[in-house]
């Protein structure tokens, strides 16, 4: 390969991680795109069927990832990658044999990853990717049983993030709380909100619900309209940091007010999430006043009907016309 070649792809090698790195999904197609007509890689196939399946096109990840699975390929990347987008694709059977690919791949190269052409530190890094498509695929046990198989591999502190999630939708909050503590301090901030909403679920304040294995990731626009904010708390880990902001003390009252309406509306955890409200002795009136009116707007409460809340650890009949927000 002539110098020049190699040194173009360097550069976009370069780019198209820091693309992938940012979020630029589009550009990072782009980008491995252009590399891909330079050199037939598997890398590259990989990054580049990352961008387009990340970009939410699982169609076109499959055009580019389908060669490297028919010839066998020997990375736990690829399988696990590929068992995502098999998943979305509606190949659930496919998805599951790909998933099982990929822990078998790994845990046997895992000794020796030299004699298969890989550094030890590049192959232990796969563990996020395959416990990722395994809890994509809904195997929350099987996130659980992994995360317990390899901890000793761990190098980042998404691992544990995963851990965690798992141990959350399996209805174990205070494990989750107990996993996330741990990496908390390493640059995932947003973690700390993820162990108050445990803890609040813990305490039967708000009612459970399910993380996706991604992070937390608000959109840049300037104004919300309904249905933004409906696909925006639909992601768990979005709705996690809602809620966390909605009990803090500090929060400001007229944005929790704002708050409480938005989460009440998402279908029956949302009317759930509105009545936990009325009865936890731990919320503030005002919150459980909100948590009312967007019940009766949503139809749970008829106009007229008195509402049972729990204010200062009293069971009252509360009319909600007679308040002020």
């Amino acid at each position: 390969m002539k110098r020049l070649t190699v040194e173009l792809l360097a550069r976009l090698d370069e780019q198209g991680r820091e693309q992938l790195g940012r979020g630029q999904w589009a550009q990072a197609a782009q980008t491995f795109g252009k590399m891909l007509e330079l050199e037939d890689h598997p890398v590259v196939r990989n990054n580049l069927a990352t961008a387009f399946y990340n970009g939410g096109w699982p169609e076109e990840a499959w055009r580019i990832m389908e060669p490297v699975l028919a010839k066998g390929a020997i990375s736990p990347f690829a399988w696990a990658l590929a068992s995502m987008i098999a998943w979305d694709l509606g190949w659930e059977e496919a998805a599951r044999e790909y998933l099982q690919k990929a822990i078998s791949l790994f845990e046997g190269g895992a000794h020796s990853p030299r004699e298969l052409g890989f550094e030890p530190a590049g192959w232990r890094e796969y563990t996020v990717i395959i416990k990722r498509a395994a809890g994509h695929l809904g195997q929350d046990p099987l996130v659980v049983d992994l995360h317990d198989r390899w901890e000793r591999y761990y190098q980042t502190p998404e691992d544990f993030f995963q851990a965690g999630v798992a141990f959350f939708n399996l209805h174990d909050p205070r494990k989750a709380a107990q996993v996330w503590s741990q990496v908390q301090d390493r640059g995932w901030g947003f973690l700390q909100a993820y162990i108050t909403v445990a803890r609040l679920v813990d305490q039967g304040v708000v009612p459970s619900f399910t993380l996706p294995y991604s992070a937390p990731a608000f959109p840049e626009e300037a104004e919300f309209t309904e249905e933004s904010v409906h696909q925006t708390l639909s992601h768990g880990g979005n709705r996690a940091v809602v809620l966390a902001h909605l009990f803090d003390p500090g929060f400001p009252k007229e944005m929790a007010q704002q708050a409480v309406p938005m989460l009440v509306s998402l279908g029956e955890w949302g009317t759930a999430f509105g009545q936990a409200l009325l009865r936890s002795g731990a919320v503030a009136k005002d919150l459980k006043v909100a948590a009312g009116f967007a019940l009766l707007e949503k139809g749970v409460i008829r106009p007229g009907e008195p509402v049972i809340m729990v204010i200062d650890g009293v069971e009252q009949e509360v009319y909600l016309d007679r308040w002020e927000m």
